[in-house]
Protein backbone atom coordinates (compact mmCIF):
# COMPACT_ATOMS: atom_id res chain seq x y z
CA UNK A 1 0.00 0.00 0.00
CA UNK A 2 1.82 3.37 -1.10
CA UNK A 3 0.11 6.05 1.22
CA UNK A 4 0.12 10.13 0.04
CA UNK A 5 1.03 12.29 2.66
CA UNK A 6 -1.34 15.08 2.68
CA UNK A 7 -0.81 17.08 5.68
CA UNK A 8 0.54 17.48 9.41
CA UNK A 9 -2.77 17.13 11.53
CA UNK A 10 -0.67 20.39 13.10
CA UNK A 11 -1.54 22.22 9.91
CA UNK A 12 -5.53 21.77 10.69
CA UNK A 13 -5.20 23.93 13.83
CA UNK A 14 -5.21 27.31 12.66
CA UNK A 15 -8.13 27.49 10.33
CA UNK A 16 -9.46 23.82 10.72
CA UNK A 17 -8.66 23.15 6.99
CA UNK A 18 -6.08 22.86 4.34
CA UNK A 19 -6.37 22.52 1.05
CA UNK A 20 -4.28 19.95 -1.38
CA UNK A 21 -3.49 19.23 -4.51
CA UNK A 22 -3.07 15.54 -6.18
CA UNK A 23 -1.84 14.57 -9.75
CA UNK A 24 -2.97 11.78 -11.33
CA UNK A 25 -2.41 10.58 -14.69
CA UNK A 26 -1.51 14.22 -15.45
CA UNK A 27 -4.86 15.45 -14.15
CA UNK A 28 -5.01 17.97 -11.26
CA UNK A 29 -7.63 17.35 -8.64
CA UNK A 30 -8.49 19.87 -5.56
CA UNK A 31 -9.20 18.75 -2.60
CA UNK A 32 -9.23 19.66 1.24
CA UNK A 33 -9.17 18.17 4.70
CA UNK A 34 -10.61 19.25 7.75
CA UNK A 35 -10.50 18.44 11.43
CA UNK A 36 -13.32 18.41 14.30
CA UNK A 37 -12.25 17.58 16.80
CA UNK A 38 -10.01 13.97 17.18
CA UNK A 39 -11.80 13.14 13.73
CA UNK A 40 -10.31 14.11 10.47
CA UNK A 41 -12.38 14.01 7.04
CA UNK A 42 -11.49 15.22 3.57
CA UNK A 43 -13.68 16.00 0.21
CA UNK A 44 -13.38 17.14 -3.13
CA UNK A 45 -12.78 20.93 -3.36
CA UNK A 46 -15.45 21.37 -5.78
CA UNK A 47 -19.45 22.64 -4.99
CA UNK A 48 -22.00 20.01 -6.03
CA UNK A 49 -23.90 23.46 -7.33
CA UNK A 50 -21.03 25.47 -9.32
CA UNK A 51 -18.78 23.15 -9.45
CA UNK A 52 -15.90 25.62 -8.22
CA UNK A 53 -13.61 25.80 -5.13
CA UNK A 54 -15.55 25.80 -2.22
CA UNK A 55 -12.36 28.50 -0.23
CA UNK A 56 -12.65 31.87 -0.14
CA UNK A 57 -9.20 32.46 0.64
CA UNK A 58 -6.57 30.06 0.96
CA UNK A 59 -7.37 26.60 3.74
CA UNK A 60 -10.64 29.12 4.79
CA UNK A 61 -13.27 26.54 4.27
CA UNK A 62 -15.18 26.80 7.89
CA UNK A 63 -17.88 29.22 9.27
CA UNK A 64 -16.71 31.61 11.87
CA UNK A 65 -17.81 28.96 14.80
CA UNK A 66 -15.66 26.44 13.01
CA UNK A 67 -18.89 24.15 12.91
CA UNK A 68 -20.33 24.10 9.10
CA UNK A 69 -17.96 24.09 5.63
CA UNK A 70 -19.46 27.19 3.72
CA UNK A 71 -19.08 27.57 -0.30
CA UNK A 72 -17.57 30.91 -0.94
CA UNK A 73 -19.90 31.26 -3.79
CA UNK A 74 -23.17 31.42 -2.40
CA UNK A 75 -22.74 30.45 1.29
CA UNK A 76 -23.77 26.57 1.27
CA UNK A 77 -23.37 25.45 4.35
CA UNK A 78 -22.24 21.59 4.73
CA UNK A 79 -21.92 19.15 7.72
CA UNK A 80 -18.03 18.42 8.27
CA UNK A 81 -19.01 15.30 9.09
CA UNK A 82 -20.58 13.86 5.77
CA UNK A 83 -20.26 16.71 3.66
CA UNK A 84 -24.72 16.83 3.38
CA UNK A 85 -25.56 19.99 2.57
CA UNK A 86 -27.83 21.42 5.22
CA UNK A 87 -28.57 25.29 3.61
CA UNK A 88 -28.45 26.80 0.01
CA UNK A 89 -29.20 26.34 -3.50
CA UNK A 90 -28.17 22.58 -3.01
CA UNK A 91 -29.42 21.46 -0.11
CA UNK A 92 -29.76 18.01 -0.01
CA UNK A 93 -26.44 17.55 -2.16
CA UNK A 94 -23.38 16.21 -0.72
CA UNK A 95 -19.48 17.05 -0.92
CA UNK A 96 -17.33 14.16 -2.85
CA UNK A 97 -15.55 12.25 0.38
CA UNK A 98 -12.10 11.38 -0.14
CA UNK A 99 -10.67 8.33 1.79
CA UNK A 100 -8.06 9.23 4.09
CA UNK A 101 -6.37 7.90 7.20
CA UNK A 102 -4.52 9.17 10.12
CA UNK A 103 -1.08 8.16 11.47
CA UNK A 104 2.55 9.51 12.81
CA UNK A 105 0.59 12.87 13.53
CA UNK A 106 -0.31 13.03 10.18
CA UNK A 107 -3.04 12.87 6.84
CA UNK A 108 -3.02 10.09 4.41
CA UNK A 109 -4.20 9.31 1.39
CA UNK A 110 -4.28 5.82 0.06
CA UNK A 111 -2.18 5.99 -3.29
CA UNK A 112 -4.92 3.05 -4.52
CA UNK A 113 -8.01 5.17 -3.82
CA UNK A 114 -9.69 6.75 -6.48
CA UNK A 115 -12.01 9.71 -6.71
Amino acid sequence: MNLIRLCNLAELTATGAKSCQLTSDGAVRELFVVRKGAEVFAYENRCPHTGGPLDWMPDEFLDEDGELIVCATHAAQFRIHDGGCIAGPCAGARLTPIPVAVAEDAVFLNEGDSF
